[in-house]
């Protein structure tokens, strides 16, 4: 840092920052010519006691809404099995369930897909045997 601050301070040494007459007396008169405000303007503080007393009211409110909530009580787990506590007729459902052939498409798909690789591949002979 004292390398830095050498170096700053010659560089502030070699600024010439002098102001003419002519300019300070311009300055001189411009700030004369500005008019002096007074500070008449008071601090709102109508507008901070309201927004205290809406900080405190809405505080007042959660507190109150928290004590009225009742907790919330779980419910105890039940020792036995719900399946245990129905009656055996209720649980044996008849199923009637026939199979579904989806694979017609699948293979009609894949044979069109083995086609065109054939194609491809047939094209790519064709084009190797002419270029070479």
């Amino acid at each position: 840092m004292d390398r830095l601050d050498e170096q700053l301070r010659n560089d502030a040494a070699a600024i010439s920052a002098d102001v003419s007459v002519e300019d300070k007396q311009r300055l001189e008169a411009m700030l004369a010519a500005t008019p002096q405000v007074p500070a008449t303007r008071r601090p709102a503080t109508g507008l901070r006691w309201a927004a205290l007393a809406a900080g405190l009211g809405s505080f007042a409110l959660v507190i109150l809404l928290q004590d009225a909530t009742p907790p919330v009580v779980e419910a105890p787990v039940a020792a036995t099995p719900v399946y245990e506590s129905v009656p055996p007729a209720l649980l044996t459902v008849p199923l009637r369930v026939e199979p579904a052939d989806l694979t017609e498409p699948l293979q009609q798909e894949l044979n069109a897909l083995r086609a065109d690789v054939a194609k491809a591949r047939e094209s790519i002979e064709r084009d190797l045997r002419v270029t070479f």
